[in-house]
């Protein structure tokens, strides 16, 4: 799991999730994933928001977090964010 030190290697590893999700058949939520990705260009927190909520739907998605390292790696992504935002409220 790289590091998500900026929005750009936020918009990077969404990419890769959403090309995940395609590969395994989960093509409404690489759609989720792709419409938070499209929040990029938006304010950084609302962004980082988007993010955070599009991988807790694919963290919940059953047919997804069958594979465990796969669920590890979401997790560690969201944590990154949590850290990310409480910072933003200063």
């Amino acid at each position: 799991m790289p590091s998500l030190n900026s929005n750009s290697d936020l918009y990077d590893y969404l990419e890769r999730v959403q090309s995940y999700l395609r590969d395994h058949g989960a093509f409404d939520l690489a759609d989720s994933v792709k419409r938070a990705m499209q929040q990029a260009s938006s304010l950084s927190t609302e962004f980082l928001g988007e993010a955070r909520l599009v991988l807790l739907k694919v963290l919940e998605a059953d047919q997804v977090t069958a594979d465990a390292e796969w669920a590890r790696e979401l997790h560690n992504a969201i944590g990154q964010l949590d850290v990310a935002l409480e910072r933003r409220k200063g």
